[in-house]
């Protein structure tokens, strides 16, 4: 079983863009890895988009219609609050900056900035992406 707890001294060795915009890092421990902007998006280690601030569904109000006249079908429910960004705009990097020797800041062309993700974190999303571990193994 995989841990990020396995990973206690690991430090990136190098860190480039791709040319499609993703990071691949290489690790002081020989591996190296590609993570894609989509993937590094959904797996954000901040506090909002892993649901300690509520649920994603709690973020985006729902609002039930009125119920529908008779003889017509019920519409489906109206969202509340701004329309999301669209994924290419939640998915486009617009900067990575280190943050202290530990980790690095990903920020993101919908103005998302509050994720920080450790050395430790992305060297185990390496597994998960690689198969040799999940998310629910993360320590």
């Amino acid at each position: 079983m995989k841990s990020s707890q396995q990973f206690p001294d690991i430090e990136p060795d190098g860190l480039e863009w791709t040319s499609a915009s993703d990071i691949t890092i290489a690790w002081n421990d020989g591996s190296r890895f590609t993570y894609r902007r989509a993937f590094l998006r959904e797996h954000c280690p901040c506090a909002t988009c892993r649901g300690t601030h509520g649920s994603t569904a709690t973020l985006v109000k729902e609002v039930a219609p009125p119920p529908p006249p008779p003889g017509k079908k019920a519409s489906f429910a109206i969202m509340s609050g701004p329309k999301p960004p669209s994924r290419d705009v939640a998915t486009t990097l617009t900067s990575a900056d280190p943050v202290g020797a530990y980790a690095m800041r990903l920020s993101w062309g919908d103005g998302h900035t509050s994720g920080i993700y450790s050395w430790r974190y992305l060297r185990f999303l390496g597994e998960v992406m690689e198969g040799r571990a999940t998310l629910g193994e993360l320590e």
